[in-house]
């Protein structure tokens, strides 16, 4: 049985490093566009249903905001394991039907971590982190 050579050694190394490459490409590009997408969304519907709590419009539209806001982070979740990152599933409150389920949703604070997370933490990491590795594939490439 023949050994392998130095050089086609050297080529497995570099396919696997490539690979590793497009993966966490593909983890790190479509961050910014979604945080982009997410912020603008989540601060106006909390401001709307801040805002509007006081007439009770946003008692119920408070439990969609964090619905929303535990929907991105769901996603970002999703986005880690695919990655490769062994992520827990977050453990909710159980929330009841009607008004006193939504009532509970707004009692979990899984659900406002998750708000605060994907409102205010995920947009400015995932714009530097797009930025280095854009910054880094145009050095790269000229």
């Amino acid at each position: 049985m023949e050994r392998p050579t130095a050089h086609a050694a050297r080529g497995h190394r570099l396919r696997g490093r490539l690979r590793g490459l497009g993966r966490d490409y593909v983890y790190v590009l479509p961050g910014l566009p979604l945080a982009a997408l997410s912020l603008p969304l989540l601060v106006g519907l909390t401001a709307a249903s801040v805002g509007t709590f006081v007439v009770w419009v946003g008692a119920p539209l408070l439990p969609l905001t964090l619905l929303v806001a535990s929907g991105f982070a769901g996603l970002s979740r999703y986005r880690l394991r695919a990655w490769g990152v062994p992520v827990e599933p977050p453990r909710f409150k159980p929330a009841g039907r009607g008004l006193t389920g939504l009532a509970q949703v707004m009692t979990d604070p899984r659900r406002w971590l998750d708000l605060v997370f994907e409102s205010l933490i995920a947009l400015p990491v995932r714009a530097v982190t797009f930025v280095v590795a854009a910054t880094w594939t145009a050095l790269v490439v000229g």
